[in-house]
């Protein structure tokens, strides 16, 4: 008797176990574990923030039910080169050498801000070697604004985080993704053409930061080490001329070849550090 009870609870412990395995089986396919794209979760799901350990800024975000996300930065503001270290950002996917054009709408609660759109360059992008950093800095006033930007190729695929980098400022602003799409119409901004003797990587100093300024068949570049302004767009060249609009096609000025190893570059009221700066040709 006591032999047959207990392969009574051993029959019915096999099935609870095999039960147990089928549910929890049944529930890793609903829920997707962390391989969930964010293209399938809901737009509050997409957002996140991020702020560096060594930054006394905060900040937090909330989404509406109209898909509007609410940034708020507080506590202590950073310098201008360390706008990065507090950001507010959105995952979508991209893939390898594919381009984007991602349409979105800003303003700010009240007065103006200048923020990085930064739409590549963390996330599975941010590998051993570091990524390219593609984006623009935009000022935002309380006028709601639609933005349109372009990306050249991209040159890593998976989940990246399109970062609203904004530490910098205290205070309230708004973004709307209106939509990001992969563009395979060609080139981004639709105005470049061939560089001619302004391809190359030109640096110099540019509103008292190292910059750099890499001018290629894809576009324009504009970087620096010691701080983290950047811009990208597309350029129209005329002789020995071009004039460098942003993705969005706001023009930023221009960058003229002085000689082989010299471009002067004149920026205007649209970005930070308008101005005439001279650049040589980095070897």
């Amino acid at each position: 008797m006591k032999n047959r009870n207990k392969n009574f609870w051993l029959g019915i412990l096999a099935i609870m176990l095999v039960f147990g395995m089928t549910v929890i089986a049944c529930g890793g396919d609903d829920s997707g574990g962390g391989d969930v794209p964010p293209e399938k979760k809901p737009v509050a799901e997409r957002w996140h923030t991020w702020t560096d350990s060594s930054s006394s800024a905060a900040v937090t975000n909330s989404v509406d039910n109209n898909g509007v996300c609410s940034i708020t930065v507080s506590g202590t503001p950073e310098s201008v080169e360390y706008i990065w270290k507090a950001n507010c950002a959105y995952d979508y996917t991209v893939r390898k050498n594919a381009r984007y054009t991602y349409v979105i709408e800003a303003w700010t609660l009240s007065g103006d801000r200048w923020i990085n759109a930064q739409f590549f360059g963390g996330g599975d992008a941010n590998t051993v070697g570091g990524p390219p950093y593609y984006g623009e800095s935009i000022l935002l006033t309380t006028t709601r604004t639609r933005y349109t930007f372009d990306s050249v190729a991209l040159p890593k695929g998976g989940v990246i985080p399109f970062e609203f980098q904004c530490a910098t400022q205290l205070g309230t602003f708004y973004v709307k993704i209106v939509s990001i799409t992969e563009n395979t119409g060609g080139g981004g901004g639709g105005g470049q053409n061939d560089p001619g003797d302004l391809a190359g990587t030109w640096t110099g100093n540019i509103g008292g930061y190292n910059a750099i300024i890499t001018i290629s068949g894809s576009g324009w570049i504009m970087t620096a080490s010691n701080a983290n302004f950047y811009d990208s767009g597309y350029f129209v060249r005329n002789g020995n001329t071009a004039t460098l609009y942003l993705s969005s096609g706001t023009n930023n000025g221009t960058a003229t070849i002085i000689n082989s190893t010299t471009v002067r570059v004149v920026l205007n009221n649209n970005t930070i550090f308008p101005g005439t700066y001279t650049l040589t040709k980095q070897r």
